[in-house]
């Protein structure tokens, strides 16, 4: 995990609690690894608006990477000036 949060410039503790949430919380389409014996909450409203911006950073990073583009770079912004 901490290889994978250096390459998407992220933070380790981020990353855990993206995995928590999404393996320990939530219902229906919502619940990553299902199994019948585990009684599950459902995300609140925050939770899941947080856990919703989070994967879309996550998604974003990971295709800049896979384009070859720097993380955290914009090239239409100027550094002289």
């Amino acid at each position: 995990m901490a290889a994978a949060a250096r390459t998407l410039q992220m933070s380790v503790s981020l990353l855990h609690e993206v995995r928590k949430l999404s393996t320990t919380r939530g219902t229906g389409a919502e619940v990553r690894k299902f199994e019948a014996s585990v009684q599950r909450a459902p995300l609140t409203p925050r939770e899941r608006q947080w856990l919703s911006q989070v994967l879309e950073a996550i998604v974003r990073g990971a295709s800049a990477v896979a384009a070859g583009a720097l993380i955290g770079v914009n090239p239409s912004v100027s550094r002289s000036g």
